[in-house]
């Protein structure tokens, strides 16, 4: 399995919030960064959809969740 499934699996043994928490982390990372100049205007680091997670490894699927 791939280094970031199995990442993501252990952050979801922790919860579904710590993962929302893992991205947000990440994505202020890149900005702080990176420092793009051109971001879609959908784009936040607090972005996050009802059952948006999902990863596909050699046919597996970590479960989805949503954000309540």
């Amino acid at each position: 399995k791939s280094h970031g499934y199995l990442l993501v699996a252990e952050v979801l043994k922790r919860g579904p919030k710590e993962l929302h928490q893992f991205q947000r982390m990440w994505r202020q990372h890149f900005l702080d960064t990176m420092r793009p100049r051109y971001l879609s205007e959908h784009w936040s680091v607090d972005h996050i959809k009802e059952n948006d997670i999902r990863l596909y490894d050699d046919g597996s699927t970590v479960e989805a969740f949503s954000v309540t």
